[in-house]
């Protein structure tokens, strides 16, 4: 075999260069086909659903966040309140992409998540976001403050 066509081990070092690699939480997505619009590209809104499948990938990361809001039976539940996004390149069938996902900022009552989408072979960004969460109170159904020991758990993942 030809050594210029010998497949190279990917090394850490590589690995600490890719774009996606400052998030501690990655979500690789595979385009559906029914991600797409006319033109055979992603459709801008799903990129909301590819955010909130990281979201749930980080959130679940965190044992009390999980029990303590994931869990229908629990006091707490927690609300999307506001989502943005930023399109730079379209996506299309096939493309693999990672979607970075951390905590930016914790507020009194808001906890903010960033979110990169990339394609993984092109590493070209695809599109940007962010959104804030509250959390619920399931009785009273009124937002309250994050609780310490949540927010200890979430600041590893910012």
């Amino acid at each position: 075999m030809d050594a210029k066509r010998k497949p190279r081990k990917k090394s850490a070092k590589n690995n600490q260069n890719l774009p996606w690699s400052k998030y501690k939480v990655t979500k690789e997505i595979s385009i559906r086909w029914r991600d797409l619009d006319s033109y055979n590209h992603v459709t801008n809104s799903v990129y909301f659903n590819y955010f909130e499948e990281a979201r749930v990938h980080l959130f679940n990361q965190l044992e009390l966040f999980r029990e303590a809001l994931l869990n229908r039976e629990s006091d707490y539940g927690s609300t999307l309140v506001k989502t943005s996004i930023d399109y730079k390149k379209q996506a299309l069938l096939g493309d693999p992409l990672i979607v970075g996902v951390r905590i930016s900022e914790i507020k009194k009552i808001f906890i903010e998540t960033e979110y990169k989408v990339y394609n993984k072979d092109t590493k070209d960004l695809i599109a940007k976001g962010f959104a804030t969460n509250v959390l619920i109170d399931r009785k009273k159904f009124k937002i309250v403050s994050v609780p310490k020991e949540i927010v200890e758990q979430l600041l590893k993942y910012s």
